[in-house]
């Protein structure tokens, strides 16, 4: 049994950090802290790009600025918060972070600095500010997406284009607060951390299908075995970074062709990875499976010139290109990796079918019990189901004691008389 334990944790896919993405201030960072891993270099990489926003702009199919959406997967437990400290000591002082946000309106008391009239609460004044949301647990945030009426999932969406100005709308009566409030230049980058369990737990159909998963860059976190005693561990301390010099204002791009900030090599190197693997697999297939891939190639640019833009190099080099592919790559693979473990998720539709009938069998035997069995239900409820849902959502009911049969196998309404009640759930 040990053996084949062993086997099992062998099989486990590891996702090493590539040297290729320890260059520039990705390497001195990281050798300040003594320990080079994707926690590091996510938080490295959601640091800089916060500080950077619209510093960077260039146009491919539409405005690309250096904001980031990053989430790193890592059991718990095992040092997930090195990615967020280590993003937060990157940001000065001055700079606007939060852990998280429960709505969209919400947002825009953290994108801009608003002054109000003592009066009416209406906005007087709006100065536009990055802001970097820095969650340790996203599940939180994935859980803000679900209330009823929410937009959260299509304002981050939205935001994450960084748009030329972006508004809210609430109730314009005096001393509500509201009214029509415009942000201009408004710049947002995350940084998150979660488990597998509850990425599977949490993520829906929906926000693969609404692209709100695939604007986040996903990395694995390193999965090295847990020890008590790890004295290379001790003496990190992410509160140094703030000591790097790093001139945030240097501006790249300033909205020229992305492509033309490549060096001729590093486009070639660019192009001889990217074409294969996008246009013949990745964008051209209508398969949904494969949504969560579909910014990828955004996420390549983006990352080759948060290189450039961190070092003040006004042009993407070889060594840029080689670093983003690796982290491309990574994600890439960790992400079939993840969603070939992850428990299977329903199309919205299933779902809804599933209620809807559930609903509609408790209500007719609520209506006839004791003169339905499962045959009528089946000959009454042929337009709604097949047979064999049928039968299958009638045993799951009798199950849970939610309905009962009779000695004449009559189906009622509740539990048997000598068994309490569970909660069904639909």
């Amino acid at each position: 049994m040990l053996a084949e334990e062993r086997e099992e944790a062998d099989e486990t896919p590891t996702f090493p950090c590539s040297d290729a993405v320890w260059q520039g201030f990705f390497r001195n960072a990281a050798d300040l802290l003594g320990k080079r891993s994707w926690e590091v270099w996510m938080g490295i990489a959601c640091g800089l790009a916060a500080r950077a926003h619209r510093n960077i702009h260039v146009r491919y199919y539409g405005n690309l600025h250096g904001n980031l959406y990053g989430l790193l997967i890592k059991p718990t437990g095992l040092g997930k918060k090195l990615c967020t400290d280590t993003c937060e000591a990157l940001l000065p002082e001055w700079y606007t972070w939060r852990r998280g946000v429960q709505s969209g309106p919400g947002l825009a008391p953290l994108l801009a600095e608003i002054e109000r009239d003592k009066k009416t609460g209406r906005p007087t004044s709006i100065a536009p500010r990055p802001v970097c949301l820095v969650i340790p647990e996203w599940s939180t945030l994935a859980k803000n997406l679900k209330i009823q009426h929410a937009t959260l999932a299509e304002d981050l969406n939205e935001l994450f284009d960084c748009p030329s100005r972006w508004s809210v709308s609430r109730s314009d009566r005096p001393g509500s607060g509201g009214g029509d409030l415009v942000i201009p230049t408004p710049s947002l980058s995350i940084c998150a951390t979660t488990t597998a369990s509850l990425f599977s737990q949490e993520v829906t159909p929906a926000m693969i299908r609404s692209g709100f998963m695939n604007r986040y860059l996903i990395l694995p976190g390193s999965l090295t075995r847990w020890t008590l005693y790890d004295p290379d561990a001790a003496p990190i301390d992410p509160a140094q970074l703030s000591t790097l010099p790093l001139d945030a204002s240097y501006t790249l791009g300033l909205g020229a062709s992305v492509w033309s900030l490549y060096a001729d090599d590093a486009k070639f190197r660019f192009l001889a990875w990217g074409t294969p693997l996008f246009e013949g697999e990745l964008m051209n297939d209508p398969d949904s499976d494969l949504e969560l891939y579909k910014r990828l190639h955004t996420y390549a640019h983006k990352i080759a010139l948060l290189y450039a833009w961190s070092v003040r190099s006004p042009r993407i080099t070889r060594e840029h290109v080689e670093a983003a592919i690796a982290v491309i790559d990574t994600s890439r693979a960790f992400l079939q990796s993840l969603l070939s473990t992850a428990a299977p998720l329903q199309p919205p539709q299933r779902v809804q079918y599933e209620i809807s009938l559930t609903e509609k069998i408790l209500d007719k035997i609520r209506r006839e019990s004791g003169r339905v069995d499962l045959r009528k239900l089946a000959q009454d409820l042929r337009k709604s189901a097949t047979s064999a849902d049928l039968k299958r959502v009638v045993d799951d009911l009798l199950a849970a004691a939610a309905i009962h049969k009779t000695d004449q196998r009559w189906l009622r309404f509740g539990p048997p008389p000598d068994r309490p009640r569970k909660p069904v759930s639909l």
